[in-house]
Formats: C-alpha cells, structure tokens, sequence
C-alpha cells in the first residue's frame, strides 16, 4: 500500500492498496517535490490495479479513466505508476494493451495529468515503460524493448522517442533531473573489466543530443550481465546521483556518486559525514536524494538473519566550500 511520512505526523497509510484489495499490485510509488503529491498503483473503482494520484487535501485521483482507446483488463490490470513529475501534476508508468497485435507489444510506457487520464507515449518496437520524469513531464524517461525483447534505455520527449544506449542486456533509465537535461540509469560498461558490467550510467544533453557517461561500480561487482548497477536518482544540477548497485542476484548496496569521489557505498560516504546507523545496520539502496543534495532516503537492514527491512532519511546540512567536511547530520529511520 502507499504511504506518506513526514516529520510530524510520521506514516500514514493513503489506502486504495490494490494488495489488500485483490491480492495484485506492481509499479513503485513516487513522491512530488514539495511531498503534497504521491502517484501510485491503486484499486480501481471496478475492483482493478489502475494508476493513481494522491494530493493532499484532496485524496485520490485515478487517471484511468478516461482510458487510451485499446486499453484494457490484463492480469486484473488497468495499468501501474512508476513515477511522478516533479510537480506532482502528472504519473508515468505503464499501461496494458491486451489486444495488441505483434510485435507492437501489450505494454506500453504512458503519462497521465489529473482527470485528463493517461496517454500512450509510444513505443519503439515492442514492451515499454515509464519510471520517471523532470519537473513538468516534458521529459520522460524508461525503457523500451528491441526486437529480441531486451530492454533499452529510453526518453521520450516532444512526441520522439530516442534510444539513449544501445545493449545486449537488460539496461534501462530511471530518473531526470528537475530542468530535464541529465537522466540517469544503468547502460552496459564493456571497458573497465574483463566481462561487461551493467554499470550507472548519466546521459547529458548537449546541442547534438544525449551524451552517455558511465558512472561505474563497486569492487566485486560480477559482470557479463550478472551484477546491475542502477542510478535512481540526481540532484538538479546532477553532482550527486543515488543508486544500488547489486553485485549479484543476491548482494546489494547503496551507492553514491559525486565528480570528486566517484562511486562510493552510501555505508562510507554518510560515515564520512558524521551520520552514525545503529551497529550492523547496511544501507541496500539509495533510492532517492533531494533537488539540493542534501537530503537522502532509502533502505537497508541490520545483518542478522530475518532482520526485518527499515526504510530512512539522512539530512546533511550543506557546508560551502569545505570537501569532504564531517557534518552535523540528522537520522531517521522507519
């Protein structure tokens, strides 16, 4: 079920789980700028996961209908959200097209703007979805399916669909930056080792288009498309990306990447900034950072077996001009 915190109120169940309701769920919640708006997969009206909006004061808003003319009932499916824009304004994720005739596959990646409902963004070939988007929608980003069914990093924008990399393994984006300009994600890193890695990875706009950088991975991370490192989010000016890096199919870590540190574990690089967890406590993923840089928030658990997992939000006051200085931080954990 999606739920909101805040400082004073603390979590709040915002209810339509479509879990509780029928047993069906999918898609990931997203949060506005400002926290007054949430998007999520919710139960319809009819008894369906459908995409929903939440704003405060208001409640929920489901965004199907009115519906994209093929959509239809999938698995007890409507569609799911994947993410918001920045403005809370609108949800992108995906919607099901259980008619769809091949190869333009059943799902395909969408945006939708409060009663307006949900409209196709398109796809390349195939499969595709939406997982985010900056600050107004004009810019959205995902995945999207080549002729062999594997997904590629993709941005939709002005009615076209770009193709951000090219790869033989399961890569997509998932975040932009509120200005639209720097998208984040995981591409496939044939360079720094022996076997390819599905590394971080950014895409900057410039005059002719999208510029891939790779951000890397943390040491012990397998290759050959085994390990997967994704960047979930940015900052707006793009000087600090969050993620997990996954070593493998079991053994995952929160990362942070600056241009001054490279890529190091979210353990270290909140040590390094006085933030103290409780004893055994390791961070598994960083899944969001604030605008600014200076607020973090993700997931981890204590290293014992059956150890339930806790979300938290680290806050570390900004300090101009002093790198790598050890800050007064605050701690919550959930």
């Amino acid at each position: 079920t999606a739920c909101r915190w805040d400082a004073i109120g603390g979590l709040v169940n915002l209810g339509r789980s479509s879990g509780e309701a029928i047993g069906r769920g999918g898609g990931i919640p997203g949060i506005s700028d400002d926290g007054n708006s949430i998007s999520s997969s919710i139960i319809s009206s009819d008894s369906l996961v459908t995409i929903g909006l939440w704003t405060k004061g208001v409640g929920w808003t489901e965004l199907m209908p009115p519906p994209p003319a093929d959509r239809g009932n999938m698995d007890e499916q409507y569609g799911t959200a994947w993410g918001i824009t920045g403005d809370g304004t609108g949800v992108v994720g995906l919607y099901w097209r259980p008619e769809a005739v091949w190869p333009d596959g059943p799902a395909h990646a969408c945006i939708g703007f409060g009663t307006g409902g949900v409209v196709d963004l398109g796809s390349r070939y195939a499969n595709g979805r939406a997982n985010g988007a900056d600050f107004d929608g004009d810019v959205v980003v995902g995945w999207t399916e080549d002729p062999f069914g594997t997904w590629q990093p993709t941005v939709w924008e002005g009615g076209t669909i770009t193709v951000l990399s090219e790869t033989n393994a399961m890569c997509d984006a998932w975040a932009v930056n509120g200005p639209g300009t720097v998208i984040v994600g995981t591409a496939i890193d044939s360079v720094s080792g022996p076997l390819p890695v599905r590394a971080a990875a950014m895409w900057v706009r410039d005059q002719s288009g999208w510029q891939e950088q790779i951000l890397g991975y943390l040491p012990g991370t397998f290759g050959n498309a085994v390990g997967n490192v994704v960047g979930k989010d940015l900052t707006d000016n793009a000087t600090v990306v969050v993620g997990i890096n996954s070593y493998d199919n079991w053994n995952h870590a929160g990362f942070v990447w600056t241009p001054v540190l490279g890529m190091v574990k979210a353990d270290d690089f909140f040590a390094d900034h006085g933030v103290t967890f409780p004893a055994g406590f390791a961070i598994h993923a960083v899944t969001g950072v604030s605008r600014d840089g200076r607020t973090f928030v993700g997931y981890g658990a204590e290293a014992v077996w059956g150890a339930p997992t806790r979300s938290f939000i680290v806050t570390i006051p900004a300090v101009a001009g002093v790198p790598g200085a050890r800050n007064l931080s605050g701690l919550v954990l959930g």
